[in-house]
């Protein structure tokens, strides 16, 4: 007992420390960013510079990586020449109708996940949606982190995978229903 409380104060006393470190490192990024410079002003900025030049024209989309391209040619105050985030290289690129189908996509297997979830009677297929959850809140989050995600091939399985566990519990749950 001694020593799984000693674990768990240092676990605690480690965890305190991080949060300290990252309540650090944010207050650092407001302050450079109100004050124009760093990351987190940077990549307001090139947003900001996205949706302008989606609007002001490419509604429909620019084409594939002309991400680059346009921002080389009309350089953002950013300097930056990389979306900086997934959905907005999608929506300058492919355009409204095709960000609105990723996006549809997406929330569609969220809930069909969840839908099979709630409904699942098997523990297997339970943790398997949760996979299915938590993978995509994942992919969401992830696709602000790199500089042109779309490029990244691997980053279309983790949607493949989702599709794939979504389409096994729907045969799943034809079994159960049908047996």
């Amino acid at each position: 007992a001694v020593i799984v409380a000693v674990l768990l104060l240092l676990f605690f006393r480690s965890f305190l420390a991080t949060q300290k470190g990252i309540l650090k490192t944010l207050a650092i990024q407001m302050s450079n960013a109100q004050s124009g410079s760093g990351s987190l002003f940077s990549r307001v900025v090139i947003y900001r510079d996205t949706i302008a030049a989606w609007l002001n024209g490419y509604i429909l989309g620019c084409g594939p990586s002309s991400f680059s391209n346009y921002f080389v040619q009309h350089p953002s105050l950013s300097g930056l020449i990389n979306p900086h985030s997934l959905f907005l290289e999608i929506l300058f690129e492919y355009g409204i109708v095709i960000f609105m189908m990723f996006i549809g996509c997406l929330l569609l297997l969220l809930k069909r996940a969840s839908w099979f979830y709630k409904r699942s009677s098997s523990s297997e297929m339970e943790k398997y949606n949760v996979l299915v959850i938590l993978s995509l809140i994942t992919y969401v989050i992830a696709s602000f982190a790199p500089s042109t995600f779309l490029g990244y091939s691997y980053q279309w399985l983790i949607v493949a995978i989702c599709s794939i566990i979504i389409d096994f519990d729907k045969c799943f749950i034809k079994e159960e229903i049908h047996a």
